[in-house]
Formats: C-alpha cells, structure tokens, sequence
C-alpha cells in the first residue's frame, strides 16, 4: 500500500485504501524511496562525526586488545609489578624481586634474563600501544575537523 507525506513531512502508511479519508488534509502519496528518505534522514555533521568517533574507538580498543591477547589476563595484570620489579633488578640486583625471582625458579631461567625479557616487552608494549592510541587521537582530530559528512564517513582506521 502507499505511503503518504503531510504538510509537515510527516509520513504516513494505508494498509486500507478505505482508510485514506483519516489521512491529515494536503497530504500527498510518495515512493518507497521517498519514504525511505523521511525514515532515514541523511545524517547530520554532527551525528556522522559522533558515529565515526565511536567507531574509531572501537577499532582502537580492538587494536589495544589485540597486542595482550597472546597472554592470559591474569599475566597481564601482573605486568606493572614485574616492570617495576625489572626496573629495580636493573638499578641494583640486591633489590627484593619476588615476583621475577618466581618466574625465573619456575621457568629455570636466570632473574637478569627474565628481567631484561621483562623491559624488552614493556619496551614493544609501549612502542605498540602508543602507535594505536597516537593514530586515534590523529583519526578523531581528522574527524572533528571534517566539514562534510562525506568526508568524515571516509576517515577509518
């Protein structure tokens, strides 16, 4: 059945022809394709630079999720403690390391080797990590300076 546009633009939709004289007066029958357009409006400036944002966030996290997902997340939550503990091994190896002395017994691996294992990762972690959240904050800066919708629809990860 038809769709019809009010004075108002507002759309309207008759399963039943013997309804039509309920339609508002002035109102005109349109294509699918015009109602389609009323259902779903081109999206504004604003609203496509809050989509990609959101989007690109996403892509970021994906990214960031990506560089630790080799290892169990309760290794991860490990990490501060065992950088900390390599950094202090590499400043003096009399400092108390409990944490890189556990896994060098269990791993049969000396405390220097687990420790320079330790900054070597942290090291590409950095490196890794701040390459995705530097091209996020590059891509969402490109977004908020997009002037056309077109424009900010073409900026992905």
């Amino acid at each position: 059945m038809p769709y019809f546009k009010d004075t108002s633009g507002g759309l309207h939709f008759l399963d039943d022809a013997a309804f039509i004289d309920l339609l508002p007066i002035g109102s005109v029958e349109i294509t699918d394709a015009q109602a389609e357009a009323i259902l779903t409006p081109a999206p504004t400036l604003a609203k496509a630079q809050g989509v990609q944002i959101v989007t690109i966030n996403s892509d970021c996290q994906v990214a960031l999720a990506a560089i630790v997902a080799q290892y169990p997340s309760l290794e991860v939550s490990t990490w501060p403690q065992q950088y900390a503990e390599a950094i202090a091994y590499t400043a003096s190896n009399t400092a108390t390391i409990p944490m890189l002395s556990a896994i060098a017994t269990a791993s049969n691996a000396t405390v220097a080797s687990v420790a320079a294992t330790v900054l070597a990762k942290a090291a590409a972690y950095v490196a890794a990590s701040g390459a995705a959240v530097g091209k996020r904050i590059a891509l969402t800066a490109q977004i908020e300076a997009a002037t056309t919708v077109a424009a900010v629809q073409a900026i992905i990860w």
